[in-house]
């Protein structure tokens, strides 16, 4: 099971004691012995800001399933950060290995752990760790809203130019606008022009905003995290939990994008990797860099050349 091997953590929370490790055990007050499930026992785990809600499920005689239990783990309730990450680590993990198991999480800046494979990281891999701060993700952010979300400030501003079109027929009688087609079209392009800039404005606040409120959801941005990138994988684990042999593979990225301050890889134009130039020197950072564009264009041709391999049989 992925991060087994994170030791395990116990928490009391809404008046029972919980302990993830190997298994999932509920301590209830008068009764001698835990009630033990086996990770596969749970049937949902939900993620909020402030908790996560576990449900778990058993197999009646007549063999069927249903919903037998929901507890309440409240984050508050660990008495630290490091175990609060320890226990979501073990939880997540534990998730990887049970696919079945439906789960809905808060984002993130840090990829969850149930994305993880056990790989071993080799000695030639480079590795970092440090903290994120909010200038360099923020700044990365609207880049990265701008790389992805380009094409829907143009069309906006196209909608936007339309819709003013029409408004000025409303507005004016058509054959006065005729009469004047440049001025026309100034105002029908200023209007898009202005729509689209406005958009793009929104846009780029949200991004600014969104480390900060990412921040509020999860206490692991502000701790040392590690940084691994190689030829089998990368990710970024929190050292506190780091363990030396769990990546996320390549296989399911398709793009990276570079920025002043960070190296980010998306996946289903998502992030899911943010790597701090800042933690290399000039030197490496440019070997990063090449590595990772290489890494993400090799993949692209494998999975090409498998689509043809593919169609052909």
């Amino acid at each position: 099971m992925a991060f087994e091997n994170v030791p395990a953590v116990k928490v009391r929370s809404g008046g029972l004691s919980y302990l993830f490790g190997d298994y999932f055990a509920v301590y209830q007050q008068g009764f001698e012995f835990p009630k033990i499930y086996n990770w596969a026992d749970l049937e949902t785990v939900t993620e909020y800001r402030e908790s996560y809600v576990v449900t778990t499920k058993i197999r009646t005689e007549d063999s069927r399933v249903k919903t037998d239990e929901t507890f309440t783990i409240k984050k508050d309730d660990f008495k630290n950060l490091p175990d609060f990450l320890a226990a979501r680590a073990i939880l997540e993990g534990a998730i990887a290995e049970n696919p079945g198991i439906v789960f809905k999480h808060q984002k993130r800046i840090l990829p969850t752990k149930n994305k993880y494979k056990i790989i071993d990281i080799p000695h030639d891999a480079f590795v970092t760790h440090g903290v994120y701060n909010d200038r360099e993700i923020n700044y990365s952010n609207v880049v990265l809203v701008n790389t992805l979300l380009g094409r829907i400030f143009i069309i906006a501003g196209v909608i936007i130019g339309v819709l003013a079109a029409v408004a000025l027929m409303f507005v004016f009688k058509p054959t006065i606008l005729l009469k004047f087609p440049l001025y026309y079209s100034v105002l029908v392009g200023f209007s898009g022009l202005t729509g689209g800039v406005v958009v793009y404005l929104v846009g780029n606040m949200f991004a600014k905003s969104k480390y900060t409120t990412l921040l509020k959801s999860d206490p692991a941005l502000g701790e040392d995290i590690t940084h691994v990138v190689c030829n089998e994988g990368f990710g970024s684990v929190e050292t506190c939990i780091y363990t030396g042999s769990h990546l996320l593979p390549w296989d399911d990225v398709r793009h990276f994008i570079e920025t002043n301050y960070a190296y980010i890889i998306t996946s289903n134009n998502e992030p899911v990797f943010w790597l701090p130039k800042r933690l290399f020197d000039k030197k490496t950072q440019a070997e990063v860099g090449l590595f990772i564009q290489r890494r993400i264009t090799e993949g692209r041709v494998d999975r090409a050349t498998l689509g043809k391999t593919l169609k052909a049989k």
